[in-house]
């Protein structure tokens, strides 16, 4: 029998924010960077056995959640969750946010 309701399935990475928010497989990520370069957007992944994320990490392109938060806290960087793709996937239609 069919009820109508429709939900999504995510799972927790393990990783929290500085505020305490956990991520979830699927949320889209704000980086505000302190180093001038444009603030970021991207989306937490479960690929390669791992949940990561894309940025410009240097030598790398993509990283494990936990070293990200790590490397951007290090960083001085401001992370935030926006969103998650099944419900706002129109914010990673703009990786980069203008600074206004």
């Amino acid at each position: 029998h069919e009820i109508g309701v429709t939900c999504d399935v995510v799972q927790y990475t393990g990783c929290n924010l500085k505020d305490g928010k956990v991520i979830y497989e699927g949320d889209i990520l704000a980086i505000a960077h302190d180093d001038g370069s444009p603030d970021t957007i991207t989306k937490v992944v479960f690929e390669k056995g791992a949940f990561i994320v894309e940025d410009d990490f240097g030598d790398s392109d993509i990283m494990p959640v936990g070293w990200a938060l790590e490397y951007w806290e290090n960083c001085g960087d401001v992370v935030a969750i926006i969103g998650n793709i099944f419900r706002n996937p129109q914010l990673l239609e703009k990786k980069e946010i203008e600074k206004q």
